[in-house]
């Protein structure tokens, strides 16, 4: 089957991934007593919430991709470095837990039903892909965010300033020789942890 019709087929367990990814922030942001997601619309499980026509359209090119960043507002965290990763880790966590709960599907639950095994399998990998890109340490993805909370004001200023340019930087890297083949192996190498 061609590779684009397959991502297309994928793209109902990328919203899923992403929706699921993107309220995670927002919950963790709003138990830690910052209503910025709230307010902004981003605890809802309407797609159009959190889609990024790039980030889609990554995924369906390159096998990638990201959604709008949840807004937060550090100033109503108790202790704006450590919430600040708390809720950057809340992503990535969830999918690694969709991931864990797929998995088990897949080896339990699918036996030989083909569409059963491509939903699972699919719904893995996804999971999977999204939580590492997503702990890239440049801004917006959630990697700065776990970073942040080591760095002096500094470095964190650093960070803030080139977060405009930031999904920019992720694709001229990933354009850089070598760099998309080595995010492709950390990507297979956590998915081998879970099938």
């Amino acid at each position: 089957m061609d590779v684009l019709v397959i991502r297309l087929l994928m793209s109902p367990i990328f919203l899923f991934a992403l929706i699921i990814h993107e309220m995670a922030h927002g919950f963790a942001a709003d138990r830690l007593k910052d209503p910025t997601a709230r307010t902004s619309g981003r605890l809802s499980f309407n797609p159009l919430a959190h889609l990024d026509p790039l980030g889609a359209l990554s995924f369906i090119a390159f096998g990638f991709g990201w959604a709008k960043p949840v807004p937060i507002t550090p100033y109503f965290f108790e202790d704006p470095k450590k919430d600040t990763a708390i809720v950057g880790l809340a992503g990535p966590a969830v999918n690694l837990f969709a991931a864990w709960i797929f998995s088990l599907l897949f080896r339990y639950f699918s036996f030989d039903l083909d569409l059963l095994r491509f939903v699972f399998f699919n719904t893995v990998w996804i999971n999977v892909m999204f939580a590492v890109f997503n702990l890239i340490p440049i801004p917006p993805l959630d990697g700065s965010r776990l970073l942040r909370a080591f760095l002096p004001r500094e470095g964190a200023a650093f960070l803030d300033s080139i977060e405009p340019y930031g999904i920019f930087i992720v694709l001229f890297i990933l354009m850089m020789p070598g760099s998309y083949q080595l995010l492709n192996q950390l990507i297979r190498l956590v998915f081998g942890l879970f099938l």
